[in-house]
């Protein structure tokens, strides 16, 4: 625990530099084709998917997040 307490001593006698007082908040989003599902159909309206008589519709929709939510309810 020395360690850590030491490299936080050292941590706060760093200088801040002149650039980080005046720095805004900034926000970086990366898209890459590992956002979109390769398994999602593209040939169903959303309406469509929901409206279905599949076991779990929402394992078929073509939103990663709502892909991802759906996994945890028991199928």
């Amino acid at each position: 625990m020395s360690a850590t307490r030491d490299s936080l001593r050292n941590l706060r006698k760093r200088r801040i530099p002149a650039w980080w007082q005046d720095a805004k908040l900034g926000i970086f989003v990366h898209w890459t084709p590992a956002a979109v599902p390769a398994f999602a159909p593209v040939d169903d309206e959303i309406g469509d998917l929901l409206q279905s008589d599949r076991v779990n519709p929402l394992q078929y929709v073509p939103y990663t997040e709502w892909y991802e939510n759906s996994l945890r309810f028991p199928s």
